[in-house]
């Protein structure tokens, strides 16, 4: 989280590499993108709205924002470190139902990695 937007690195390389026993890709780039960013996002979500309070992880920063502060966080940034049409295409049909479910936030996609 900075200055009020979450950003979520999503490690995209690889999702090209072909499973020899199969000779089809460990999961394909919608796979990938339905999971790790419409799934995970659509959880944060609705874990943020039931959330009773804010607490460190183990080994996270102790300065950590308020409940308040994370519920008014309306816009999330996805930095992935792949780009290939294939996966652009994936990203927007994750982002598009995203914002079809959740219309008072903004999602928004980073291609090549952490800018």
């Amino acid at each position: 989280m900075d200055n009020g937007i979450f950003y979520e690195d999503k490690a995209a390389k690889g999702l090209d590499i072909i499973n020899p026993k199969t000779g089809l890709p460990a999961q394909t780039p919608q796979q990938f993108t339905d999971k790790q960013i419409l799934g995970k996002t659509r959880k944060r979500i609705e874990n943020i709205a039931e959330a009773t309070a804010t607490r460190a992880t183990k080994n996270g920063d102790p300065n950590i924002p308020t409940l308040d502060q994370i519920k008014d966080i309306r816009t999330f940034i996805f930095r992935l470190d792949g780009d290939t049409p294939e996966l652009r295409q994936a990203a927007e049909n994750s982002l598009r139902q995203l914002k079809k479910e959740f219309p008072d936030y903004t999602f928004d996609v980073l291609f090549g990695g952490k800018k």
